[in-house]
């Protein structure tokens, strides 16, 4: 059996390529960043990433949404502590 279906599906090619394969190297294309995007266009994605990377290296945006407290070593991992109406310590998850 194995010889009879390597013997059938040795060195042929598909005519087509499958409905899948168009729509993701259509969505790659779409991302390439050396396709000419109209100025507007080009403006607004430029300004919408500046917004973001400013916001989230704000200490508004790192510290109080992400709530990120620094690099920290751990002995262990031990996830969100949320119990009998307490905070979290670790996460800062409300109870």
């Amino acid at each position: 059996p194995d010889e009879a279906s390597r013997a059938v599906t040795r060195n042929e090619q598909p005519t087509e390529k499958p409905v899948f394969v168009e729509g993701l190297f259509g969505d790659l294309n779409r991302l390439d960043p050396a396709r000419l995007r109209p100025p507007l266009e080009a403006f607004f994605a430029d300004t919408k990433r500046a917004t973001i990377h400013g916001y989230y290296t704000s200490e508004i945006g790192i510290h109080k949404e992400l709530r990120y407290k620094g690099n920290q070593i751990l002995a262990e991992f031990v996830g969100c502590q949320t119990q009998d109406g307490k905070d979290c310590p670790y996460c800062g998850q409300k109870a």
